[in-house]
């Protein structure tokens, strides 16, 4: 009965982590590429 609880709540867990996680690191990426935007604008500078 444990392992059946445990892997129902598992499952439920899981699509909420990866979104999260996704939507975490799309975030963090952005953030980088707007710095990385701004210096090739500014300064000319290459990739």
């Amino acid at each position: 009965m444990k392992k059946i609880i445990h892997i129902y709540i598992f499952k439920e867990m899981i699509p909420n982590f990866t979104t999260s996680l996704i939507v975490f690191t799309f975030l963090i990426l952005a953030g980088r590429i707007l710095k990385l935007t701004e210096w090739m604008v500014n300064h000319g500078i290459d990739l």
